[in-house]
């Protein structure tokens, strides 16, 4: 038997110059079959793959935790991206990370630009089998890129399939996280340090020392949230309580200090926090001590 030469380990395919070297009974194969291939079933084939095999969609991080501040304040799902993700996206972690993986073959498989009407990235599978087609000559190519399909094609129905089994289990965890969950606190912490520390200047344990005094004021009647158009802010004396350490309302003649989750974010954290895109400054109080005023 001939042996092979050595090839990239990244690469699961072997070119056709590479034939020769190949073990016989492969070669034979080939042979046989050059003047036996459908080209026009491969091709037609070939289509309906990349049609069928396409990426699972799930949300980013971003999206689940601006699911989970929307829920908090039992605002209903007007954005499409948060709609689309909640009925799609049933499983845990350990789902997601599959799902990611999943995704990442079936780019780098070339049936995406395929399916959009491209051409596949050379050294794909999808390129390797449509140089079959043009050579209408079948390679080792060929045999290991349709192996490759099978295999998507079945790791799509086991996640699609497992999303299925695993359906209530997404909307329970959002149901049961979103009242603990804290992430509207740290985005609208973010946007505040950003604009009066990092943009106005000045010191950020004073900027924090104030917004700590404000934040007390507001749990203890001494400031109310003013929203222009509602007749009720829809944050409660707990979204605010979430922002003192321990997450508790500072006792009587006690001095209200931040939470540590908090003041010990680092400037990049602030400034990725406040770039969040899926938690909209409408869904937060507002980012002004003039909006806050006091009660009497």
């Amino acid at each position: 038997m001939a042996r092979t030469q050595k090839r990239n380990p990244k690469s699961f395919l072997i070119p056709d110059s590479e034939l020769k070297e190949l073990p016989r009974h492969l070669v034979e194969w080939n042979e046989s079959r050059s003047m036996a291939l459908d080209i026009d079933s491969l091709r037609k084939e070939l289509m309906e793959l990349a049609h069928v095999i396409e990426p699972i969609a799930i949300p980013s991080q971003e999206a689940w935790e601006g699911m989970l501040v929307e829920r908090s304040l039992n605002v209903p799902f007007r954005n499409e991206r948060l709609y689309w993700a909640y009925h799609a996206y049933f499983g845990s972690e350990r789902f997601r990370a599959a799902v990611d993986e999943y995704n990442t073959e079936v780019r780098i498989s070339g049936l995406v630009e395929l399916a959009e009407g491209k051409a596949p990235v050379e050294n794909s599978a999808a390129s390797n089998v449509l140089r079959t087609i043009e050579d209408k000559r079948p390679s080792s190519a060929l045999l290991d890129s349709w192996f490759h399909f099978g295999v998507l094609l079945g790791r799509q129905f086991e996640l699609l399939e497992a999303r299925t089994d695993q359906k209530g289990i997404f909307q329970r965890g959002l149901k049961s996280g979103a009242p603990s969950a804290a992430i509207g606190q740290q985005v609208w912490y973010s946007r505040w340090l950003n604009i009066h520390w990092l943009k106005e200047g000045g010191d950020r344990a004073t900027v924090e020392g104030e917004l700590a005094e404000m934040c007390n004021d507001v749990v203890r009647g001494r400031r109310r949230v003013h929203t222009l158009g509602d007749k009720q802010s829809r944050w409660g004396l707990g979204w605010f309580t979430k922002l003192f350490e321990g997450g508790r309302r500072p006792a009587q003649g006690e001095a209200p200090e931040l939470a540590d989750r908090l003041t010990r974010m680092t400037r990049n954290q602030i400034e990725r926090l406040s770039r969040h895109a899926f938690i909209p400054n409408k869904l937060l109080p507002p980012l002004r001590a003039s909006e806050f005023p006091r009660v009497g």
